[in-house]
C-alpha cells in the first residue's frame, strides 16, 4: 500500500507527518535538523510511496543524495503547482515555506477570503493571498533569536540572549540590562505585528490573520483583532499539493 508523507525540513527543525486515507496530515513527528540523515534513512521510502518535501536549509551533499533517492519525491518550490494563482515577481526565490504555510492557511478556509500568514521562524515572514486565489507576497524580518544575536554581535558588550518568553519586564520600562533587551526585542516584534496587520486589514476587507511557527502562542494574546494560531501550516500545505496534484 503506497505512502503519502510530507516533511517541512527548516533551518534548525523538521516535521514529519503521514497523510490518512483523507490525505490529512497525522500528528507530525518534530526534530532537530542534525537528525535528517537518520529520519530520512527510517523513512525505507517504496516506488509506490510519495515524499513531498518543504525545505529552507542548506543541505549537505550527503542529505541531497538521500532525498534525490526517492522515487516518488516532490520537492516543492515556488514554481509547483497548489491552486493558486501567483503574482510574485519572482516565484523561483519563493522559499517553500512561505508558499506552502499561504496555502495551507487559504485552503483551511470553508470560503475564499483576503488571507494573511505570519510564520514565526529564523525569520518571521508574512504572505498574504488574495480572496481570488493569488499569492501576492509579503516581507521578512528578522526573527526574535536574530535580533537577539545581532545585538550581542555587533555591540561591545551586550550579552548573548536566549529566547525566554516572561523574562520582560513587567511594565515596557526595562529595570536592567537583561530587562531592557528583552523588552527591546518583544516589544518591537509586537509593535512591527501590529502595525503590518493595521495595513493589511486596512487595504483588504474581511482579512483572516494566522500564526504558525514556535512562538505564534507568545504573540497571539497581544494583538488587537481574532488570529487563528495553527502550528503547522507548512505540512497543512504539503498535503495540500498532494490532493490537488492527484486531481
Amino acid at each position: 500500500m503506497s505512502r503519502k508523507i510530507i516533511l517541512d525540513i527548516g533551518n534548525t527543525r523538521l516535521k514529519l507527518a503521514l497523510l490518512n486515507e483523507a490525505l490529512e496530515p497525522g500528528e507530525p513527528v518534530t526534530a532537530p535538523l542534525e537528525e535528517l540523515n537518520g529520519v530520512l534513512q527510517s523513512l525505507h521510502i517504496r516506488n509506490e510511496d510519495t515524499l513531498a518535501v518543504s525545505s529552507v536549509a542548506a543541505l549537505d551533499a550527503e542529505q541531497e543524495a538521500l532525498l534525490q533517492s526517492f522515487p516518488g519525491l516532490l520537492r516543492v518550490n515556488g514554481l509547483t503547482p497548489a491552486g493558486l494563482h501567483m503574482g510574485y515577481e519572482t516565484p523561483e526565490t519563493l522559499g517553500p515555506d512561505r508558499y506552502m504555510a499561504a496555502a495551507g492557511a487559504f485552503f483551511s478556509q470553508e470560503q475564499a477570503r483576503n488571507t494573511l500568514v505570519v510564520d514565526f521562524g529564523t525569520c518571521i515572514k508574512y504572505d498574504f493571498v488574495s480572496a481570488d486565489k493569488t499569492y501576492m507576497g509579503g516581507a521578512i524580518s528578522p526573527g526574535w533569536d536574530m535580533r537577539f544575536k545581532a545585538m550581542h554581535t555587533f555591540t561591545g558588550k551586550l550579552p548573548l540572549l536566549e529566547i525566554e518568553p516572561g523574562k520582560e519586564s513587567p511594565s515596557f520600562i526595562g529595570k536592567n540590562t537583561l530587562q531592557s533587551m528583552h523588552n527591546g526585542v518583544s516589544e518591537g516584534i509586537t509593535g512591527e505585528l501590529l502595525h503590518m496587520i493595521r495595513q493589511y486589514r486596512a487595504a483588504w476587507d474581511g482579512l483572516s490573520v494566522f500564526f504558525t511557527g514556535g512562538y505564534a502562542g507568545v504573540f497571539v494574546n497581544k494583538m488587537e483583532n481574532d488570529i487563528f494560531v495553527r502550528p503547522n501550516l507548512v505540512l497543512s500545505g504539503l498535503a495540500h499539493v498532494i490532493r490537488f496534484n492527484q486531481k
